[in-house]
């Protein structure tokens, strides 16, 4: 599919006259020329060897699975521009590390290709460096370094950025702008076997099915449990940032997500926050999307607008399993600092495991404490006092929560019992910090997940403030609650850091979609006032009508090559990718789940991709071995606007954009003839 996508991108800046294609199976090469001859009208000839097809090009797209090398140096034409496309992996390599030494090398970004692309393999192999790069492409398309100047040897390395997935993201929309999802009709056999299409939930079928519960509670304490064996995959969280302009922000959209190994569904979860200009428009600052995906066969099974409800839930799951853990037995009183959502969700998912008392609890509005202290006293039955001062809420509890925006430190030390639990939730971002480091550094510490406290938590104001490193943590909740290390063992002042974990997304994932088994989307009345303003669901686009109504384009690719363009002037917010590897289990995998996305300033949207890869189980079922979606979000106001169910074909069209990209600025001016190694649908669209 990728040769395919490179033929038919390239097709749209250049003029070929002649191609040539190896592939291992005969039958698919002469397919592929087949079809590529009729579809763009010059002669492909399908060559019995890879030399035979490389040494009659100018150039040469390369897109296998990267097992392998698939050229020798001596093959190659002076002046071929290579383009490769098969390593997006660390485990891949298709060029001679020897043939890349020699050539002029371009990348689509540096960074990445050092961790995934060919670049990493030439480092690997010690002869290059990262700063042997002569260029990534979007420099030179800004006249920053030069492409082509003469009959030299250059190679691209494409892994496939975030800020393609971005600019294709907004490309589809204003293509998609009047199209009613799901009215095209199928545009290949209906009978043949694909995975479905997801489902979406909207805000209201999930309030009202979903609650607090201990059922709840107990899958993140399990999940917690399952992190600290090992038994999770959970990639540090992406971070894309919304800069302001006329058009957009600001705002931030946090991308966590991860597997539990055996769970029947992954999840990655988008939070979509601090869009604070919204609050003038009497609207949410902020929104978010659960893609939640089927661990068999890597079909992306619901999307879950779930507007940060399901992220309180399972917030407030953690503090409850952090009381049950951590909290002295017998702990009657327990203090609230911030009483927002968070506040309510920690309330009522402490209720779930141990039973309070007394409650106290502090905001810097009067009103709002008030507010909050009345609802939770009548929901949980026992008392809340509203404190006029931070101090009075702290003094009085055996468990202190901590739930601002982390902007200054919202208690002292001297204020705490000796035994008192503090469960920390404010500090998610490297700007925040709830708690001085003075106390942080005299207490039991205890983190969700240790690694991603040290970056973001309040473990990492400790840490800069010389007080604490990392080896000063005492155990991951995880290993408390296996055993492996004590929790509490007499009056200690015990703090546990909650920055959230990619493990609560999948175990809060796998738990709704339980729970919304049988309920039918959109048939449960609105929770709340329905005239309030709020953010609209997003629109669920199927394959069928994505494929009938988007195809390569001039218009598409030079969108891509735009991309390239900002990225280099710096004008694209584009995180390094993640990754979650679904094991093989008898229930599930294997398969992988790569995460991109990325915005480019000024853009009405910026966009999310999930790409489900590698499922290979699944052909022998008769289905596609992966599936993907782009999920496609307002830039405006953070609201998600469309579910992209692209199936990987919006994919194909940005990488074959981006080996078009490559051949108009590389290539000589008069390239006549172009080699495709590996002949897939990535091939098509390159041609």
């Amino acid at each position: 599919v990728i040769a395919e996508a490179m033929a038919r991108a390239s097709a749209t800046v250049h003029g070929f006259e002649e191609a040539f294609a190896f592939a291992r199976s005969p039958q698919k090469s002469s397919t592929f020329c087949k079809k590529m001859s009729k579809e763009l009208g010059y002669p492909f000839y399908a060559c019995a060897t890879a030399e035979d097809a490389v040494r009659n090009a100018d150039v040469v797209f390369t897109q296998t699975p990267g097992g392998e090398w698939v050229l020798d140096e001596e093959w190659l034409r002076p002046h071929a521009t290579i383009i490769a496309s098969g390593s997006d992996q660390p485990t891949k390599n298709e060029l001679p590390p020897s043939v890349m030494a020699k050539a002029k090398f371009v990348t689509d970004i540096t960074a990445q290709c050092s961790r995934v692309g060919e670049l990493r393999s030439a480092i690997e192999a010690g002869l290059m460096t990262a700063d042997d790069v002569h260029a990534e492409i979007g420099q030179i398309i800004n006249g920053e370094k030069p492409g082509r100047v003469g009959n030299e040897l250059i190679v691209c390395d494409l892994t496939g950025t975030g800020a393609q997935d971005a600019a294709i993201g907004s490309y589809v929309m204003k293509v998609l702008d009047g199209v009613v999802p799901g009215a095209m009709p199928p545009v290949f056999d209906a009978n043949k076997p694909r995975l479905p299409a997801p489902k979406l939930y909207d805000y209201d079928t999930i309030k009202s099915s979903v609650a607090p519960s201990r059922e709840l509670t107990e899958s993140v304490e399990d999940a917690f449990s399952q992190l600290a064996n090992g038994r999770v995959d959970v990639p540090l969280p992406m971070h894309i940032g919304i800069a302001e302009t006329p058009e957009a922000g600001p705002g931030d959209c946090h991308i966590k997500g991860g597997y539990i190994e055996g769970a029947p569904t992954w999840t990655v979860k988008l939070a979509n926050v601090s869009f604070y200009n919204n609050v003038k428009k009497g609207l949410p600052a902020g929104s978010g999307v659960f893609v939640v995906c089927d661990a068999t066969n890597g079909g992306p099974k619901a999307v879950l607008h779930e507007n940060r409800y399901l992220t309180d839930l399972r917030t407030g799951a953690a503090g409850a399993v952090a009381v049950k853990h951590l909290a002295i037995k017998d702990a009657k009183s327990v203090a609230f600092i911030g009483t927002g959502v968070i506040a309510e969700a920690m309330a009522r998912a402490s209720a779930t495991v141990h039973g309070f008392e007394e409650a106290f609890a502090f905001a810097r509005s009067p009103q709002k404490s008030s507010t909050f202290c009345k609802k939770m006293s009548k929901e949980l039955g026992y008392p809340f006092y509203a404190c006029a001062t931070a101090e009075d809420a702290v003094r009085n509890a055996d468990v202190v929560f901590t739930q601002t925006p982390g902007g200054e430190w919202v208690l002292d030390e001297e204020w705490l019992r000796p035994h008192a639990t503090i469960i920390a939730s404010g500090s998610d971002q490297p700007t925040k910090n709830e708690l001085p480091p003075s106390v942080m550094a005299k207490a039991k510490f205890v983190t969700d997940i240790t690694a991603q406290c040290s970056r973001v938590g309040e473990l990492r104001s400790a840490i800069e403030a010389g007080l604490m490193t990392a080896d000063d943590v005492h155990a991951e909740i995880g290993q408390i609650i296996n055993g492996e290390k004590p929790g509490r063992v007499g009056n200690e002042l015990i703090v546990c850091d909650l920055t959230g974990t990619g493990a609560q997304d999948a175990a809060i994932g796998s738990y709704v979609m339980k729970v919304l088994d049988g309920v039918v989307p959109g048939a449960m009345p609105p929770v709340f006032d329905a005239n309030k303003p709020r953010l609209p669901a997003p629109k669920l686009y199927d394959y069928d009508t994505i494929k009938s109504s988007v195809a390569p384009s001039r218009e598409l690719t030079e969108s891509v090559e735009d991309a390239f363009s900002q990225l280099a002037n710096g004008r694209v917010d584009v995180p390094l990718p993640m990754h979650i590897g679904i094991a093989e289990t008898p229930e599930a995998g294997p398969g992988d789940c790569h995460i991109k996305g990325g915005y480019i300033e000024g853009a009405p949207t910026w966009t999310v991709k999930l790409a489900n890869v590698s499922f290979y189980n699944n052909v022998k079922k008769g289905l596609p071995a992966g599936s993907g979606v782009f999920v496609v979000c307002d830039a405006t106001n953070g609201g998600p606007k469309a579910v992209l169910h692209e199936n990987r074909y919006l994919t194909d069209l940005r990488t074959g954009a981006a080996g078009a990209v490559a051949v108009k600025h590389l290539a000589i001016k008069d390239a006549k003839s172009v080699a495709f190694i590996g002949t897939g649908v990535i091939a098509e669209a390159m041609a």
